[in-house]
């Protein structure tokens, strides 16, 4: 009788995990697979930000400039924020040039953005640009954002021109 209630036990030991394990392998790999909302088309597109330094004015004999060229590996922030449908979004942020440059396209929602770049020197002074842009569905752009200096540095401390 004991022999019985043991094996019992067994059988019912081992149908529960072949039952959890069957459970585990049939289910989905990924969400995509899973949703039954994944045959709607997706709602991103992606854009590959290009941080551009300004193009250097044409010097006249004797003139001197207040804006110096501004040094791409002399950056220690680059932040990304872009307005999409009324709401402000912070959409990355980077250390270096070089790390923006290495780094994947960004996946944002369709339509029309406004994406702001602010770029912070190790001195502290700012320097920005915006540009306006449609997010398409299956295409890839490319935002090239020129750094205009909005703030110098006068006797340690950034100043707005």
């Amino acid at each position: 009788m004991e022999k019985n209630l043991k094996r019992k036990k067994l059988f019912s030991l081992i149908l529960s995990l072949t039952l959890i394990a069957a459970a585990l392998f049939s289910s989905c790999k990924n969400d995509s697979s899973c949703d039954s909302a994944s045959s709607e088309p997706a709602k991103n597109g992606t854009v590959k930000i290009i941080l551009q330094q300004p193009k250097p004015k044409a010097k006249k004999a004797n003139a001197r400039t207040v804006l110096p060229e501004i040094e791409l590996d002399k950056i220690t922030l680059i932040n990304l924020k872009g307005t999409h449908d009324g709401q402000l979004v912070n959409i990355a942020t980077w250390d270096s040039s070089s790390q923006l440059n290495s780094a994947d396209p960004l996946s944002l929602d369709l339509g029309d953005w406004e994406l702001t770049l602010t770029a912070t020197l190790d001195n502290g002074c700012t320097f920005s640009d915006t540009q306006l842009v449609e997010i398409v569905l299956a295409e890839n752009k490319e935002v090239t954002f020129h750094l205009n200096q909005i703030l110098i540095m006068v006797e340690s401390h950034c100043i707005l021109i």
